[in-house]
């Protein structure tokens, strides 16, 4: 308020005038509405008023009865404040307006009464659009923190004059570290094999005033490797120069590993692809060679005979090989699976280990209790698992304290149900970044030329799968390896023991309709069977058999290829069952079988096949029927 000495002697009239004129130009320039009070808050004057109001209905009234009732105990403080000490205090109030809530800001004076008391001054300004101003600009600030906390993103900055980082506390947590105190212990973190890249990436951004988006791996101090993507922003000083760099870094780590992991089942995809059809071209061959050196054997001498065994066991080595192939590729022949106990199945799998194991290293076992059963193909989860030992045992070979472990214990997996992990542990070297994404394919093995064939974990891999489990590897320098084999548990109890025999096979005098594209293959299943005592009747195609069987040439079984240029052998089994109603259909194939091709014909022979396995298939086929 404006304030003045009182002199000794009345002011001129005109002196009165100038101070009433510029008291009124002073309250008129305050955006505001500006009151006095007398000492009992009682409202005595008023620069303007608020629509609705006038001085007959405002004048000699309480100020609070123009406050909200959620402003009088601010504004009273306010008042009780003021004249108590005289002393200036404010206060906001809130109140409706045309396009929402209006603010107000009031600042309360003292103003002395003759008798001694305090009068109040009240100058409310309306700070409505500075209000929402700063409420827009608050939920903007909310929103966009929001956005860094759901989106992870990591906030900093980068001095270049002082060489000085700063960043927020999301950037700690993705690099699990406290904030560095300059730029070079930021670069201690980069990975190694990225480190030149993340420098010359930014140097050449700088250079061309670009940033370049930035992706590279981290090493946090606890050792775990984690992927970021980085993107930046150049802060210009007034020389024109760039003074410092501010950004965002996210975590990509597990988009990283998603991709990773698609890449890698499509490359799986195809390479199962081409061993499905490479295997059915060694089958064939094989079929040819197992079954020619089956019927020469007999005939040969001593010693031939055992050069002949030894080709026999090379053959059974390829087929073995070729089997892995297919079962990698998904083509496999499935057998009958049975409830297999857990304990039996590893116990029997490191008996077998340890044998080989000599003086490499230990062989430590801890098996939990009540590992229950899974439902397994006999034979294949113990290969499996020596699989994996035989590689942990070649990983410590050498090493200090060369220890391998096996454990495994119930747990439950993602969709709640229990699974059973085993895991294969060792304190070797470690395998690399680069080896784990190819690990898994047919052929890739990290061991010396001659070693390995590199089919071990391929198979495994794609046992596991077709158990319904998974085989996964983690590994570091610093620990080893570990490779989690998880297979689903059943609740079936132990398998009923099949019979050992099965009776003798007895074709002679049956009549077979040979069905294959490849010559040496004909000509030698031809051999085998008529060895036995079998008439063959050949064809090279699925059509020729037809056509030959629907003018009227009457035989016991068709043995049919499976793959054959005119198609699968399993579309023409209907018109041949057509053209010889009585005749069996037996599949010989080098593929795996589902179930729904199974029931459509009476038998299924794998290629390559022994003689024992071609004439029992043929005789199982056709039992009941006339003998020769």
């Amino acid at each position: 308020m404006l304030q003045w000495r009182m002199a000794e002697r009345a002011p001129p009239a005109d002196e009165l005038a100038d101070l009433r004129a510029f008291n009124a130009a002073l309250l008129a320039a305050v955006p505001g509405f500006v009151c006095r009070t007398d000492a009992d808050r009682r409202l005595v004057a008023m620069t303007r008023y608020a629509p609705g109001y006038t001085p007959a209905n405002s004048l000699g009234r309480d100020v609070l009865d123009f406050l909200p009732p959620e402003a009088h105990a601010s504004a009273t403080a306010a008042f009780d404040h003021v004249q108590a000490t005289g002393e200036p205090a404010s206060y906001a109030t809130a109140g409706p307006g045309d396009e929402g809530p209006s603010y107000y800001a009031t600042h309360v004076t003292a103003v002395p009464l003759p008798d001694g008391r305090r009068g109040l001054c009240l100058c409310a300004i309306d700070v409505t659009e500075a209000r929402r101003r700063e409420l827009a600009l608050r939920a903007t600030s909310d929103q966009l923190a929001m956005a860094r906390e759901l989106s992870g993103l990591g906030l900093w900055s980068l001095d270049l004059g002082a060489g000085e980082v700063a960043w927020d506390r999301r950037m700690s947590e993705i690099v699990g570290a406290p904030r560095p105190r300059g730029l070079l212990e930021y670069l201690a973190l980069v990975h190694p094999d990225d480190r030149a890249e993340v420098i010359a990436t930014v140097e050449r951004s700088l250079a061309a005033r670009v940033w370049a988006t930035l992706a590279h791996r981290i090493v946090r101090p606890d050792g775990e490797v984690r992927w970021v993507h980085t993107s930046g922003a150049f802060v210009v000083g007034p020389r024109g120069d760039v003074i410092q760099l501010v950004g965002g870094t996210l975590d990509v780590t597990d988009e990283h590993l998603r991709d990773e992991r698609r890449h890698q089942a499509q490359t799986l995809e195809a390479i199962g692809g081409l061993a499905a059809g490479v295997a059915h071209n060694f089958n064939n061959m094989l079929a040819v060679i197992t079954s020619v050196l089956e019927l020469v054997r007999p005939e040969l001498s001593a010693r031939s005979s055992a050069l002949v065994g030894d080709a026999q066991d090379a053959a059974r080595r390829a087929a073995e090989m070729v089997r892995q192939l297919l079962t990698y590729a998904g083509h496999g022949m499935p057998s009958a699976r049975q409830p297999r106990a857990v304990a039996e199945l590893v116990t029997r799998a490191c008996a077998l280990a340890r044998q080989t194991f000599g003086t490499v290293g230990a062989l430590e076992v801890e098996l939990g209790p009540e590992l229950g059963y899974v439902r397994a193909t006999p034979g294949e989860l113990e290969q499996v698992v020596v699989n994996l030992l035989l590689n942990a045992r070649d990983a410590v070979r050498g090493r200090p304290s060369p220890t391998v472990r096996v454990v495994a214990a119930r747990s439950q997996g993602a969709d709640g149900d229990d699974v059973v992990e085993l895991r294969v542990i060792d304190n070797g070297p470690g395998v690399s970044d680069e080896a784990q994404a190819r690990l898994f394919e047919p052929f890739f093995t990290t061991k010396d030329v001659g070693v390995g064939t590199g089919l071990g974990l391929a198979f495994g891999y794609a046992v596991a799968r077709d158990h319904g489990g998974a085989l996964a590897l983690t590994s570091t320098s610093a620990a080893g390896s570990t490779f989690t084999l998880t297979l689903p548990l059943t609740p079936d109890g132990p398998a009923v023991a099949a019979p050992l025999e099965r009776p003798p096979a007895r074709i002679r005098g049956r009549v077979v309709m040979l069905v294959d594209d490849e010559d040496p293959i004909r000509g030698v299943t031809r051999l085998v069977l008529e060895a036995h005592g079998a008439r063959v009747y050949e064809a090279r195609s699925a059509q020729e058999a037809h056509d030959r069987l629907a003018a009227g040439l009457r035989v016991d079984v068709v043995l049919l290829d499976r793959s054959m240029p005119d198609g699968p052998g399993e579309r023409a089994v209907p018109r041949l069952r057509a053209a010889a109603p009585g005749a069996a259909v037996v599949l010989f194939t080098g593929q795996g079988v589902d179930g729904e091709v199974r029931a459509q014909v009476d038998g299924v022979v794998a290629k390559p096949f022994g003689s024992d396995e071609l004439v029992a298939a043929i005789e199982a086929a056709t039992r009941g029927g006339d003998q020769a």
